[in-house]
């Protein structure tokens, strides 16, 4: 594999917010600062604490030079839900995170309904001049349902307006090789959640028994080579850490710095 990669650009990096919730539920202007200070230009939205809605976080947002690149959403998606968030930051991008998983995904026929809704949406987003996407968990690579993969049926049978924010862990936790899976979607995939850890599927995951993930380089995941398969679309690359067992803006500084050098490092084998 050739090392083509040049030092990754800031507008090529966001941060999923979740991945600092704990902190901005008890100081959001502080966390948001410290990733200013890291040199994040983007981040992508969840859900905001109580104490800290859309009024004021888009000024400070704005004031730290944070642009929101994606919002996650919840289902059924709404016009004016759409509005309020692109007229407050902005964002014309809305991302159905997918949890938990839904039991429809059991049943072709149910999948194929859900794909029936999520046209829809897709309908919505053009007609308020937005994108409507999905974002996957490990079901959607480990189901099968008539020989095919869920992810299989999504990607065929859905909208093509709608895109696709590939969690490469999750696809890796599934028992497949995000860099194998990645270009099947082509440029679909114009959202990549960049993960690292164990990535070993085990029955009794849930959102309370979690894996500890890693800074990016120092788990299991082949993030060079998914970068390499990647590259030719161009895709955001959102750094997100759903657990970490230290300080996670240290662990966001150490990824950060992963990603930024990758092409000056011998990560990439010729």
């Amino acid at each position: 594999m050739k090392n083509t990669h040049s030092i990754l650009p800031a507008d090529k990096i966001a941060v999923q917010l979740y991945t600092i919730r704990d902190h901005l539920a008890l100081n959001p202007i502080n966390a948001l600062e410290k990733l200013a200070e890291l040199g994040i230009t983007q981040v992508e939205l969840a859900f905001w604490p109580a104490n800290f809605p859309a009024e004021k976080a888009a000024p400070v947002l704005r004031s730290l030079g944070l642009q929101v690149c994606a919002a996650h959403i919840q289902i059924p998606l709404e016009e004016s839900h759409i509005q309020q968030v692109k007229a407050s930051f902005g964002c014309n991008r809305f991302i159905w995170h997918g949890w938990p998983e839904d039991p429809a995904y059991s049943s072709l026929s149910e999948t194929r309904r859900l794909i029936r809704q999520y046209n829809e949406y897709a309908r919505l987003a053009r007609e308020t001049g937005t994108q409507f996407g999905l974002h996957n968990h490990w079901w959607e690579f480990r189901n099968k349902l008539e020989g095919k993969y869920v992810f299989e049926w999504l990607l065929e049978e859905t909208d093509p307006d709608i895109f696709f924010e590939l969690d490469v862990y999750w696809i890796q936790f599934a028992g497949l090789n995000p860099a194998e899976i990645i270009p099947q979607f082509g440029k679909r995939a114009c959202l990549l959640h960049l993960k690292d850890g164990p990535a070993q599927f085990r029955e009794s995951i849930s959102l309370d028994n979690m894996d500890d993930m890693t800074p990016l380089g120092q788990g299991t995941l082949p993030i060079a080579q998914i970068m390499e398969c990647a590259q030719s679309n161009a895709p955001l690359y959102v750094l997100e850490m759903d657990q970490t067992a230290g300080d996670v803006f240290e662990a966001l500084k150490e990824s950060l710095h992963f990603l930024r050098n990758i092409g000056n490092t011998r990560l990439l084998h010729e």
